[in-house]
């Protein structure tokens, strides 16, 4: 096989495989969301839907800038293209799983924020 063959090769493999996570991700989704039309609570579905949003954003955005930004300021006075595609890269690497983390947590976001202050009735639940 050629150099060319090879690198199309892995582009499809590539491809192929964030169809499968998109597909997976996707099912996952549609059933949960079928889940909550079943008792009538397409609210908490959404609510849930976009706290998860936010914070996977805001998880992957803050960490991404903190590599990034500690990098380039540790690279200001030996710059060289190769290690800025690295930096971005490694900082893009340690995002993609911050975001998930932080974004699995929202409940306890929720509850942080959204406290009962003690001996205090909660308004929705008494």
């Amino acid at each position: 096989m050629t150099k060319r063959m090879v690198q199309i090769a892995l582009v499809a493999i590539a491809v192929l495989g964030l169809l499968a996570v998109i597909f997976v991700l996707g099912a996952n989704l549609y059933t949960e969301y079928l889940w909550y039309v079943s008792f009538g609570a397409t609210v908490a579905f959404w609510a849930q839907f976009m706290w998860q949003a936010i914070l996977w954003f805001v998880g992957t955005a803050v960490v991404f800038l903190w590599i990034g930004v500690f990098g380039l300021w540790q690279l200001r006075k030996n710059f060289r293209i190769g290690y800025y595609i690295g930096l971005c890269v490694a900082a893009l690497f340690s995002a993609v799983f911050a975001g998930p983390w932080l974004a699995s947590r929202w409940v306890k976001f929720l509850l942080f924020f959204f406290y009962t202050p003690y001996g205090m009735s909660d308004p929705v639940f008494g």
